[in-house]
């Protein structure tokens, strides 16, 4: 008996920590207040935040060393180095929003997977710019200020859709602000987890390696530039990869442009006997590109009348009969602006 209660002990408080694990982490209510690709989302969200986080860390410590610290100097000041970031950060940063709102972002909606992975690759482009910096020491302020332009566009344009649409889509018992808050609680985890991975690669490529990248005197210069690029390009292609992977996972239920012209393609190619499912669509829909790009970049959706007739009110009249005649649906059509002609 004694041990059949140490037993449950241990059960009850292997239950309990998972419990406080997944209050933490995890909306309440998950998963029945969550859409079913919230999870296999954020398996790969939550990846390639950990490896923006170690992009962040070495380019950083980049940064600091193309300002004219050596690498000893740049190791020792590790824990501080995101510190100089900041002396450019609000002025472009601030012109990087201005220049996004002045984009038609509700593209941003009706193509969430595509331009979720575009923000991501750009903060991507943005961290290689930074990581070059020591090698062009004396065009620091034109390298760092255009890496903090582009990755403050891609942040504001990935917030926005997370913020917005993918708040919108995973929530469903009206809990956007309690998903949103356990993301920003599994990043500021990830960030930790992070420092040290980044503080050690940037310590095992520089170690050893008398750089001074400063005054240009590379000692292993080969050995050096080889070194940092199979680690910084590894980093890159894996958050890449890991942002490609989270977005291919999203199943939206909205109909956009592209999912309805989708949906219209398959209804009618099958005579009008079956539609395809979310899932089938998200498949077609793709991330980069769609695998009916061809059609939907031919096919319109929502096409005036003056279009459809040249402004001929008779041709227009002559479509609606024989194109419409048999729908079941009402059409108000607007003559002028004093009569109104309402057909079955």
């Amino acid at each position: 008996e004694n041990d059949d209660d140490a037993l449950r002990r241990r059960r009850r408080r292997r239950t309990s920590r998972a419990q406080l694990i997944k209050r933490i982490f995890l909306p309440d209510g998950f998963p029945n207040t969550v859409s079913k690709d919230y999870l296999p989302w954020l398996k790969w969200q939550m990846l390639s935040l950990f490896f923006r986080d170690v992009l962040e860390v070495l380019s950083a410590q980049s940064l600091l060393v193309a300002v004219g610290m050596d690498v000893n100097q740049a190791n020792a000041a590790a824990p501080v180095a995101g510190a100089v970031k900041w002396v450019l950060k609000d002025g472009t940063g601030g012109l990087a929003t201005l220049a996004l709102g002045a984009l038609n972002t509700k593209k941003f909606d009706e193509n969430p997977k595509f331009f979720w992975s575009a923000a991501n690759s750009l903060e991507d482009v943005s961290r290689a710019m930074e990581l070059l910096t020591p090698l062009f020491p004396s065009h620091f302020l034109l390298i760092a200020g255009t890496a903090t332009f582009v990755r403050s566009a891609a942040l504001t344009g990935r917030s926005s859709l997370i913020n917005g649409t993918f708040m919108t889509h995973f929530s469903r018992n009206e809990n956007a602000g309690d998903i949103r808050t356990k993301l920003e609680v599994q990043g500021r985890w990830l960030q930790i987890a992070a420092l040290p991975v980044g503080i050690a690669l940037f310590r095992a490529v520089t170690n050893g390696l008398e750089l001074d990248f400063a005054t240009n005197s590379l000692g292993e210069e080969v050995k050096g530039v080889t070194a940092g690029i199979a680690t910084y390009g590894s980093m890159l292609f894996a958050h890449s990869f890991c942002c490609f992977m989270a977005a291919k996972s999203l199943n939206f239920e909205t109909l956009s442009r592209k999912r309805v012209l989708i949906q219209a393609k398959a209804f009618v190619e099958s005579n009008g006997e079956s539609v395809l499912s979310v899932e089938e669509v998200s498949d077609i829909e793709g991330v980069w590109c769609s695998k009916e790009e061809k059609y939907l970049k031919t096919c319109k959706l929502g096409v005036t009348p003056d279009v459809v007739s040249g402004n001929d009110w008779n041709v227009f009249e002559k479509v609606r009969r024989e194109v419409f005649g048999g729908e079941k649906f009402i059409a108000n059509v607007v003559r002028d602006v004093t009569t109104t002609t309402t057909t079955t």
